[in-house]
């Protein structure tokens, strides 16, 4: 018992309980204890019989516990310290047990914060804290007698490595708890092993020389376990990089959420538009106009050419509002104040140095958009400055109003602008076999913002369906008919008018009439 307050019933002092598995007695003379100091003598018992228990307490308490049945061994106890500590027995001068315990030991939120012993299962090594948990009983604990979780599993989880980290001389890996494992055998660098040294029970090094930019991959096999015998069922694979020199125009801005739904968080998106790679861990993201001090990226993430990372408060709800989206490539952190009414995002590496900005407003949006509620800003070309401001705009509804983590809904293909909507093909067979079951409306758009409306009507002009009352459209992309009418029945085959509308904020409309054909 190391922390006994508050009690739970037990007397509010701590105490070390022995027991001898043995199948014979034990003299006791010269028995001490320490825990972390100079040890103690303990006195009281000369012997103790096979399958006996026996108590040190500290010779102040001993009336406290006279009442338990068990011997008493008095002394001095030293203090053992609730945050963890290191008990050690000796029997004429030799350790015939000792402990470095922690409060990861009692396994049970519940029952680490006072007034619970921390007993052995009896199984495996007492050494090893994932032998030990939280006393069951009542009263906090069982002195004197069978323990409360004696056979009872304790620790069932595999380590768990915590930390990679990469200098120049090598990548140290920590795990979170005490490992066991041949160095030699647990880690490839790019497939192919690597010699590492274990600097203590948790960490280990790779001595080697990484090349400034490039990615390496590290692969920890799962042929290692905990003193508990918990192995992990699968390798553990992380990118490693040393960072280079980054240029202006390197990492960019390329999407914003600052207006989400209500339960929903803001997101920022960085774009890598370069040919190398970089370590956003310590990178800071702030709201130059506000007092709020800077977000810190606290986690490493490597962010490769062409990739996108999002950074976000609540990673489950962005991926419920967009399932698209790749879970590998969101960050969970703390962000920066983002007012719906207008402010500054920018980012800066671990040094201080600029990496981009952008003063944001609603206005920036679609004018022709009804509400930014749950729209995102996307970035129209990542070659432009940032800081223009017709080069953002609302990301389309046909993306689901924001495209985190995949190409924007609203960046242009290069060349001439374009405007049109055609047909993928003019038959199609709602039958569910899989080939042409819709009717795919293709489209490129010339100018962000585009919206527009699709109509079906029968070939004498009698209204069918409504697709899109009023759709923000992306660069590109394809509306859909899947035959249906507007009171959810399946359109007798024949000829049908496809009525598409397109309008933009800059005041140009068109009409196209598309010809199609349900078949039987």
């Amino acid at each position: 018992m190391v922390d006994p307050t508050p009690s739970r019933g037990l007397p509010a002092a701590e105490y070390v309980e022995l027991y001898n598995a043995g199948d014979t007695a034990v003299d006791l003379t010269g028995l001490q204890i320490a825990s972390g100091g100079k040890p103690v003598t303990v006195t009281g018992v000369p012997w103790l019989a096979a399958g006996e228990y026996a108590l040190i307490v500290d010779e102040r308490d001993a009336d406290h516990f006279s009442a338990y049945g068990a011997p008493l061994l008095l002394c001095r106890l030293p203090s053992l310290t609730n945050g963890g500590d290191e008990v050690t027995v000796l029997l004429r001068g030799v350790s015939v047990a000792h402990l470095r315990y922690s409060p990861d030991w009692y396994h049970d939120e519940e029952r680490d914060g006072g007034g619970y012993s921390l007993e052995f299962t009896g199984r495996g090594d007492p050494a090893c804290g994932g032998n030990w948990r939280a006393s069951l009983a009542e009263s906090g604990g069982t002195p004197g007698r069978a323990n409360s979780v004696e056979g009872l599993p304790a620790d069932n989880r595999a380590p768990m490595v915590t930390e990679t980290t990469l200098e120049t001389g090598g990548v140290t890996i920590s795990f979170d708890e005490a490992v066991t494992g041949i160095a030699d055998y647990l880690f490839l660098l790019d497939d192919l092993p690597a010699a590492a040294e274990r600097l203590d029970e948790r960490t280990f090094h790779i001595p080697f020389s990484f090349v400034p930019g490039k990615v390496y991959r590290l692969t920890i096999l799962p042929d290692y376990s905990d003193c508990a015998g918990n192995t992990p069922d699968q390798l553990v694979s992380r990118s490693l990089l040393l960072g280079s020199d980054l240029r202006p125009g390197d990492i960019v801005i390329n999407e914003l959420l600052f207006d989400p739904l209500p339960g929903e968080s803001d997101f920022i998106e960085l774009f890598n538009t370069s040919d190398h790679a970089f370590d956003l861990r310590g990178w800071q993201l702030l709201n130059q106009t506000s007092a709020q001090r800077p977000k810190v990226v606290n986690t490493s993430f490597v962010l490769l050419p062409g990739e996108f990372v999002v950074m976000t408060a609540d990673r489950e709800s962005l991926l419920r509002q967009h399932p698209n989206a790749r879970r590998d490539r969101i960050v969970e952190m703390s962000l920066p104040s983002l007012p719906n009414a207008g402010a500054n995002v920018t980012i800066l590496t671990q040094n201080s140095v600029a990496v981009d900005a952008l003063t944001y407003s609603p206005e920036m949006h679609a004018p022709l958009l009804a509400s930014t509620e749950g729209v995102s800003l996307e970035r129209i070309d990542a070659a432009i400055s940032t800081d223009q401001t017709d080069n953002w705009t609302s990301a389309a509804s046909t993306a689901g109003y924001g495209t985190p983590t995949r190409p924007n809904s609203q960046t242009r293909s290069a060349g001439p602008p374009l405007h049109y909507f055609t047909l993928e093909s003019p038959t199609f067979s709602p039958d569910g076999d899989g080939h042409r079951d819709q009717l795919a409306i293709t489209y490129r758009t010339a100018v962000p913002g585009t919206m527009a409306r699709v109509s079906v009507f029968d070939v004498e002009g009698l209204p069918v369906a409504q697709l899109e009352r009023v759709a923000l459209l992306a660069a590109e992309g394809a509306l859909n008919w899947d035959g249906t009418t507007d009171n959810g029945r399946l359109a007798p085959p024949g000829a049908y008018i496809i009525l598409v509308e397109s309008f933009d904020g800059e005041g140009h409309t068109h009409r196209y009439k598309l010809l199609a054909v349900l078949a039987g």
